[in-house]
């Protein structure tokens, strides 16, 4: 889910807004190798992207980005959740990893560097949003 977030915000310039991911099991002769796991042989499914919107490379685009991500259904781990904070952390990780190495495919040095920045800012804004969100849940005077 990172990976495919990271490809639709670096590559894609979109926001991602209601997408839905569905776990499948593999299409028969398929050339693609699902790893095995927990859950067996299966693949992933991204689907609904009608609402998904263009995504400005700036400040903008990221805080727009970032208000998805919460907006969607709950696919996503969340940051601030004892229960998620592990998955998270592996999610946050990884979502990094690949928008770095998506952006530095499709863009100039300068500009990589500067879509980097924004990458990273997208997962601030997500983390202060869960730990605000958390906060709020721990302080009843807050609500």
């Amino acid at each position: 889910m990172a990976e495919t977030l990271a490809m639709m915000h670096w590559i894609g310039e979109i926001d991602g807004n209601d997408i839905e991911f569905v776990l499948a099991p593999p299409s028969k002769g398929s050339p693609l190798k699902a790893e095995s796991n927990v859950l067996g042989d299966h693949s992933m499914w991204v689907l609904d992207f009608d609402l998904c919107r263009r995504m400005a490379m700036d400040s903008k685009g990221v805080e727009q980005a970032a208000a998805t991500f919460w907006r969607n259904d709950r696919y996503y781990p969340r940051p601030g959740l004892e229960t998620d904070i592990l998955l998270w952390i592996v999610f946050r990780e990884h979502y990094l990893r690949i928008s770095e190495m998506c952006i530095g495919i499709v863009n100039e040095p300068y500009e990589a560097e500067r879509r980097c920045v924004l990458s990273r800012q997208f997962i601030d804004l997500v983390e202060q949003k869960g730990k605000t969100s958390k906060e709020k849940e721990q302080d009843p005077d807050m609500n």
